[in-house]
């Protein structure tokens, strides 16, 4: 995959996520117990895991090249 194909993919994640857990926090959903459980065990540590990953972007790319 190219790297522009592999960044717009993991922005798109992170503002998706960002839309569901925007819903979560101002919206009446926020209280039912199965979207809590999908925003809380799914959508919160993929934002995580996909802000971390655009962060270090260019150290994972290095790393895994084995430089």
């Amino acid at each position: 995959m190219k790297p522009a194909t592999t960044r717009r993919a993991l922005r798109w994640l992170h503002i998706v996520g960002s839309v569901v857990l925007g819903v979560y926090l101002y919206s009446p959903w926020g209280s039912e117990p199965a979207f809590r459980a999908v925003v809380l065990f799914g959508v919160f540590p993929a934002l995580g895991a996909s802000g971390g990953a655009m962060w270090l972007w260019p150290r994972i790319v290095r790393a895994w090249r084995g430089r």
